[in-house]
């Protein structure tokens, strides 16, 4: 399954941009960084620098790995406990490992994108924290976030059809 090899890779890269990126830009930041913004982008929250960095990564790394392991765990429960569409054919003891291979190739193409758009959210931060007073650029905020939502809503649509839809037998 090429899919399969090629999610871990794209995932494991993202995870690597994301820590390599956090360390590089950790010395541009200032001791006390603007993490929090209001609606105009202005500060209205601060942080250390390592706070920042390591919580930053945490939070990043956590949800990625919380929705990768649910989705990895998925076939250690009951077929009956998954809400899947077509839950009459995918949850048959046949094909329901299939659904569990699919979920967990999914899951991280999810996380993998989650992490792209982590990178670049906090690459706005540290742009955020060049300047002498921390503003947010709320346009580049508004793009990234829009196209992250994007994403989602493809990579949802499409795990939905991909359910709806019968494997001829």
């Amino acid at each position: 399954m090429k899919s399969a090899r090629l999610s871990w890779v794209v995932l494991l890269v993202a995870v690597g941009v994301l820590v390599g990126c956090e360390v590089v830009w950790m010395p541009m930041l200032p001791e006390r960084v603007a993490t929090h913004f209001d609606g105009a982008g202005r500060a209205n929250g601060w942080m250390s620098r390592e706070g920042h960095l390591w919580g930053s990564m945490a939070v990043h790394l956590g949800v990625a790995g919380f929705i990768v392991g649910l989705c990895a765990l998925m076939h250690r429960l009951p077929p009956g406990l998954m809400n899947l569409p077509n839950k009459d054919y995918w949850g048959t003891p046949e094909r329901y490992p299939e659904a569990c291979a699919l979920m967990r190739v999914w899951s991280r193409w999810l996380a993998a994108a989650m992490l792209v758009w982590g990178t670049l959210m906090d690459r706005e931060i540290v742009l955020a924290n060049q300047g002498v007073s921390a503003r947010l650029n709320m346009t580049a905020v508004g793009v990234l976030t829009g196209c992250f939502l994007a994403v989602v809503l493809g990579a949802v649509v499409w795990l939905l059809l991909r359910f709806l839809r019968r494997v001829p037998d």
